[in-house]
């Protein structure tokens, strides 16, 4: 299964699926080629299992499976690894990148790893929630059962959204 895609700014596309990740491009003879990165990996993460989410971030791939985020940029690949399996899911909103673990936490990128931002369950529990850049450089989030949450700095806050019963009795699913 295809997990999530994401755009290079080469023209590929970046590709996370059940148990496989890399990059599609176009070939010599004008068809899309498929060339995984799964070699690049550290043996321990072979096979890793789901690739939830894939997104391109300060000029590299980031990939989030189960247990692990992985950077791929140029020929430099780092891994950091999490304990407990579990869906994960990557956003780069407004120049800061944003890992959601269910049933976890929301981290961010502090430069050299993952900093917990929060435990708030009514973001972490939901399968789905959406990030949007928000006024003032906020970061806003929304899950599918229509918990709104504004992150201002490495402050989370409640927020509610003018959709938040619409979501809650409908769910979301997807965001563009």
């Amino acid at each position: 299964w295809i997990r999530c895609l994401a755009a290079a700014p080469d023209g590929g596309i970046l590709v996370a699926a059940t148990a496989q990740l890399g990059v599609c491009r176009p070939g010599p003879d004008g068809a899309t080629h498929f060339e995984s990165w799964l070699p690049r990996l550290p043996a321990r993460l072979q096979p890793p299992g789901p690739v939830w989410s894939v997104v391109w971030h300060n000029d590299a791939a980031w990939f989030a499976g189960s247990t692990f985020v992985a950077r791929f940029r140029g020929n430099d690949v780092q891994v950091w690894d999490f304990p407990v399996p579990t869906r994960a899911t990557l956003a780069s909103v407004d120049g800061r990148l944003l890992l959601r673990r269910n049933g976890d936490a929301l981290y961010h990128w502090d430069g050299r790893g993952f900093a917990r931002l929060s435990t708030e369950a009514d973001l972490v529990a939901p399968t789905f929630a959406a990030f949007a850049g928000g006024d003032a450089g906020g970061i806003l989030a929304l899950t599918e059962r229509g918990h709104g949450f504004r992150l201002q700095g490495n402050r989370l806050e409640r927020w509610q959204p003018p959709v938040a019963a619409e979501v809650a009795q409908r769910g979301l699913r997807a965001m563009l």
